[in-house]
């Protein structure tokens, strides 16, 4: 501490006097405290959880100083230092950025344990602090939703230099007709269970702590041996109940190296629907660190307009004829009520983040009637960069990328994130491989490969297991989630007559959301825990959340058609083919519909070393595929780390620096 206090003692001493020099160096140092009084007050003396933080936040001050020095003297990091460098820095550089924060906020630590330390005696209170903030994404005051950004975040003009250069956030205030007006009458949007899918900022609702039973301790606890969740009884077909192991849960933490590891990951589970990206992306900007409210001076400006829910209403509704309309009303607004768009959108850093695959967006020409919207070929977009969880595998002349579809798992920090991936390394993984899906209509050649897959693996009890996904599953996680828009309509009703009468709102519980079978995340992941392999047949699209949850599961993804991963996701994969090969399996679905090959035997050729090097490689992925929980406050220690948000800046700033250096095109050979 004596250090930081030193930086501010003038210096009136000259080379030729040291020992005058340190006299007079140590009288002013007396004096410097003495005149600081009980405000100095030692933090290494006290035990409190702020003593604690004041002295953490002096060692990350002082590495954001450090961190700026070496970028300062030109040290060079090649690409994966420079990402785990960067994800270091925006913990380092978050908060405090001056020396002058940095003592400003330390005052207030010690302020705050003075008074803590008066109010000791007084009687605590019997509610205690939740650390979890109130549904923060999404706030209900008198029947209008609003998005709010944290209390904490800065304002314009304290951002610091070095940690937000070339990554300065617009986020355009839209219509609430664009986006905010879906959340406000959820029910009306006749999208079922929209109402349980958008809480939280567009996490979900949140589910029940992860039980050890969906990873087969207890079989009859984790995956129903009925006909909802399973095909077949007995020994005759495969394997439906996950297989008990011997392993212990472990301790509440534990620690390996300098990581402490948490046990919180239990409660990070969410109900997140697959097409919420552009409702969390909104949420989480509203946050961002480096977000500005110039849009002239900022580096990327988000348009955050709910398209894909937008359409889907309308379709829902029968409104076919209309599913143009909401992408109409947004190339009108920008282009006639807002000028800021219509004299920036040709510098090329406008982004739309769009929760659907792109096909959504792109309804051909010369067929009116097809599905989708025409987005994709109205003028106004043409220079926006266009977000999504599924891109065209050919290359076209615009800038679109795919995101990965968002997981139910969401760590809060990192303590929470290597927790998890301690309990994936972990699994004994007795099964080969898994599938975790339904049927499709075998008319088709998709449905074909799925059929023949289930087929294999009910023939191969013994190192196969099956999570079927059935229609009576997901109609029972519909009507539960329908229930809840039910429950959040009548308090917000009881909410309004509560204002109106001058009494105090009640503080809302999160309901309950009952699931089963390959509808609840958890259940899926258990299965996964105990694969090695798990196969991975197109779904509605190419790509498919379930890939992105083997992954985080530590289980080897298994695709069947080119498209599905190796042209995908350059922002969170290495796009040459080696390096795709190093995550994940490719095996032909003709030759599987075919009969050419039995999937079992081309996974149960890969050898113990090669499992165990492409698992490892799995584990340094998880972290960018994850989504971190922004609704909740992190623990003192806790840690951030760079999750797909991060990620997906990162991208679109390699991608401005590449298009500034005249390099066009596919990031794929």
């Amino acid at each position: 501490m004596m250090g930081h206090y030193r930086d501010r003692v003038p210096t009136i001493c000259f080379p030729s006097s040291s020992a005058t020099c340190s006299i007079i160096g140590v009288i002013l140092l007396f004096v410097y405290f003495i005149a600081l009084g009980p405000s100095l007050k030692s933090p290494i003396s006290s035990s409190s959880s702020d003593s604690k933080e004041l002295h953490r936040t002096t060692e990350i001050a002082d590495a954001a100083v450090h961190a700026d020095e070496v970028r300062a003297n030109g040290e060079g990091l090649n690409a994966e230092e420079q990402w785990q460098q960067d994800q270091e820095d925006q913990q380092v550089q978050s908060s405090w950025e001056t020396q002058e924060q940095r003592q400003k906020h330390q005052q207030e630590l010690l302020q705050k344990q003075r008074k803590q330390e008066e109010e000791s005696e007084k009687p605590r209170s019997k509610k205690g602090k939740s650390s979890e903030r109130k549904d923060s994404s999404i706030s209900r005051e008198e029947g209008k939703e609003s998005i709010s950004r944290k209390s904490s975040s800065r304002k314009d003009g304290v951002l610091n230099s070095v940690a937000c250069e070339g990554r300065k956030v617009y986020v355009y205030d839209l219509p609430s007709k664009l986006n905010r007006v879906l959340l406000d009458d959820c029910l009306d949007t006749n999208i079922k269970g929209f109402c349980a899918t958008s809480r939280h900022g567009g996490l979900g609702t949140r589910l029940p702590p992860w039980d050890d039973a969906f990873e087969g301790k207890d079989p009859g606890s984790s995956i129903s041996s009925s006909s909802s969740s399973s095909r077949g009884t007995g020994n005759d077909g495969a394997r439906r109940l996950l297989a008990s192991t011997s392993r212990s849960s472990g301790s509440s933490s534990s620690s390996r190296g300098d990581i402490v590891e948490s046990e919180g990951w239990r409660n990070q589970w969410y109900f997140t629907d697959n097409s919420m990206l552009d409702l969390i992306f909104h949420s989480r900007l509203l946050q961002h660190r480096c977000r500005i409210s110039d849009p002239g001076s900022a580096d990327f400006l988000f348009i955050p307009a709910y398209l894909g829910w937008s359409i889907w209403s309308l379709v829902e509704h029968g409104l076919f004829a209309k599913r143009d309309d909401p992408v109409i009303e947004l190339e009108r607004y920008l282009l006639e009520e807002n000028p800021d768009f219509k004299g920036l959108v040709n510098r090329g850093d406008h982004v739309l983040v769009l929760g659907r695959p792109i096909w959504d967006f792109k309804r051909d020409q010369d067929k009116p009637e097809g599905w989708g919207s025409d987005l994709w070929w109205r003028p106004a977009f043409k220079n926006v960069t266009l977000v999504t969880v599924e891109a065209p595998v050919e290359w076209y002349e615009r800038e679109v990328f795919s995101i990965p579809y968002p997981t139910c798992f969401h760590p809060v920090g990192s303590a929470q994130l290597q927790g998890w991936i301690r309990h994936v390394r972990e699994q004994p993984r007795p099964y080969l491989y898994s599938f975790v899906g339904g049927k499709r209509a075998h008319a088709t050649r998709e449905g074909s490969l799925r059929g023949v897959l289930l087929d294999d693996c009910e023939k191969d009890a013994k190192r196969c297991i099956i999570l079927e996904c059935t229609g009576a599953d997901a109609e029972a996680a519909t009507a539960a989630a329908v229930e809840i828009g039910r429950q959040a309509q009548k308090r917000k009703e009881e909410g309004e007559r509560n204002s109106r009468e001058g009494k105090e709102e009640e503080e809302e519980s999160e309901p309950e959301l009952s699931l089963r079978g390959c509808i609840d995340p958890r259940r899926v992941a258990g299965v996964m825990l105990q694969s090695e392999f798990c196969l991975q047949p197109v779904g509605d699209s190419l790509t498919r959340r379930s890939f992105f949850d083997s992954i985080i599961a530590g289980c080897i993804p298994v695709v069947f058609v080119a498209g599905t991963f190796d042209r995908q996701y350059p922002w969170y994969f290495a796009p040459e083919p080696e390096a795709r090969r190093n995550v994940s399996v490719m095996v032909d679905s003709d030759d599987v519909i075919g009969g050419k090959v039995r999937i079992g035997e081309v996974l149960g050729g890969i050898s113990e070393e090669r499992k165990r090097e492409m698992r490892e490689e799995l584990y340094r992925h998880i972290p960018r595929l994850l989504l971190r929980d922004h609704t909740r406050e992190a623990e003192v220690g806790e840690g951030v780390f760079g999750d797909m948000v991060d990620r997906t800046i990162d991208g679109l700033i390699e991608r401005k620096k590449m298009r500034r250096a005249g390099v066009a095109g596919s990031y794929f050979p």
